[in-house]
């Protein structure tokens, strides 16, 4: 009798491989995400009288009182390099800040620019942030290829838990050279939550993804790295044995060279292999040998980390018999 073994190619490679530092475990955080399109802008409001920030108030607040961006609520653009910035309710003084300043934490970072605002009632000042949370892109069989959501907030540093309509939505542009973004143009008409879910997808043979990102008040953009969990590819020499442990059948256990030249720890699982464990640099490929059980299908899964370091969840993969 024979059976015939599946092995599907499941593995996820994590760690260092990750140009970004990103929790491969974090992946799950729920996110609250914005699933229409942004709030409409509103009329100015009338007889709010105007802030006046000094230079002080600009270096304490954004860094620095020299190249700043005016967004005016009533319409139009305006630069300033003035020791004195009058601002109005929904108005948004912009400034960017060194990339060291910008704030990284596992899958979230804080981009390099800074937004002064006058909330809509000109009650509070509000210094937004461009936060984007980014878990690595996941393969998908289906599609054979890697996507996953990236999501983008403006959040009010002060007051993180105001809600508020912004008078002047900020326009976003997402772009990347190896991807497709959707979508690529929105607006954001709030401050806090909820988030704004773009789409990611993507054939790139490396270990993370650069996309940059422009707003209005910033057009010369920056750059952020998502993480790409890239394939460990397992191949049957055989696709049918005999089953009820009568045949075995070697399969070859290959990383991604844009693993580079780390050595990995690899653990393959799901069926009787011999070795369960292979030590691999990038391009490199290494043997196990599996022997059948049953009957029906038997699949494999293979997760790479380094050794020493707690091991990196995979996907499981069912196993069927007849």
């Amino acid at each position: 009798m024979r059976c015939r073994v599946k092995f599907a190619i499941l593995g996820a490679l994590a760690g260092a491989l990750q140009a970004v530092p990103v929790d491969a475990q974090d992946t799950s955080k729920k996110v609250l995400v914005h699933p229409h399109p942004p709030f409409a802008p509103v009329a100015v409001q009338q007889g709010i009288a105007a802030r006046s920030f000094t230079h002080y108030d600009l270096v304490r607040l954004l860094g620095q009182s020299q190249n700043l961006t005016i967004q005016r609520a009533r319409g139009g653009m305006e630069s300033s390099g003035a020791p004195t910035v009058i601002a109005r309710p929904g108005d948004i003084v912009a400034t960017r800040v060194s990339n060291a300043l910008a704030k990284e934490r596992r899958d979230t970072v804080e981009l390099p620019f800074r937004y002064l605002t006058l909330s809509s009632t000109g009650a509070d000042t509000g210094l937004l942030v461009v936060r984007v949370v980014r878990p690595p892109l996941q393969f998908n069989s289906n599609t054979q290829a890697f996507g996953g959501p990236v999501y983008v907030l403006l959040r009010d540093s002060i007051h993180p838990a105001r809600v508020d309509t912004l008078l002047a939505p900020v326009r976003f542009s997402v772009i990347a050279s190896s991807a497709t973004i959707a979508p690529g143009d929105f607006t954001i008409g709030h401050v806090n939550l909820p988030y704004r879910e773009l789409a990611v997808t993507t054939n790139t043979l490396s270990g993370s993804l650069p996309i940059h990102l422009s707003t209005s008040l910033n057009p010369d953009g920056t750059d952020f790295w998502v993480s790409v969990e890239q394939r460990i590819e397992l191949e049957p020499v055989e696709s049918t044995i005999r089953g009820f442990g009568l045949q075995t059948t070697v399969v070859r256990v290959t990383l991604p060279v844009s693993a580079g030249h780390a050595r990995w720890v690899v653990r393959v699982s799901g069926a009787s292999v011999e070795p369960d464990t292979l030590t691999l640099s990038g391009g490199q490929t290494g043997s196990v040998v599996v022997r059948s059980s049953s009957v029906g299908t038997d699949t494999l899964r293979a997760v790479a980390g380094h050794s020493g370091r707690r091991r990196p969840r995979s996907r499981t993969a069912g196993r069927s018999s007849s």
